[in-house]
């Protein structure tokens, strides 16, 4: 099966693999399973390094972790496409939520039907299948 990582779940499967519910360990440790994640993910996780809100503290470099993710879990890039940045205008105004990268993340799952694993509570308030 396909799935979409959420940056919350691809930051927690790098830092802390078993903070994850073992329904996504066990999605993640499945060789069966296509794993994609966003550039919209790989963005978030740049600017909060920049900022220092975000500090893997392995001694590796951003880029050095996203080969380490391609190679552990064989995560692949889910390339941004326009009918993806068309959708987000298309969907519901959640109070509180309107984070532009979960917006992406949530437009691509939308379009794509692929399910998404996070542990964002407001994910499901858009209509995308959670694996949480």
């Amino acid at each position: 099966m396909k799935y979409l990582l959420d940056t919350n779940a691809l930051i927690v499967a790098i830092t802390n693999p078993q903070a994850l519910s073992p329904r996504q360990r066990q999605i993640l440790s499945d060789p069966d399973n296509t794993l994609f994640v966003s550039p919209a993910s790989i963005w978030e996780m740049a600017i909060k390094v920049r900022l220092g809100k975000l500090d893997f503290q392995t001694g590796v470099s951003l880029e050095q972790l996203a080969v380490q993710l391609r190679r552990q879990f064989k995560v692949r890039l889910l390339p941004i496409k326009q009918r993806h940045l068309l959708h987000i205008a298309a969907l519901p105004k959640i109070a509180g939520h309107g984070d532009p990268f979960d917006l992406l993340i949530i437009a691509q799952a939308l379009t794509e039907s692929l399910p998404v694993l996070t542990s964002d509570r407001q994910f499901h308030r858009y209509g995308v299948a959670v694996v949480g």
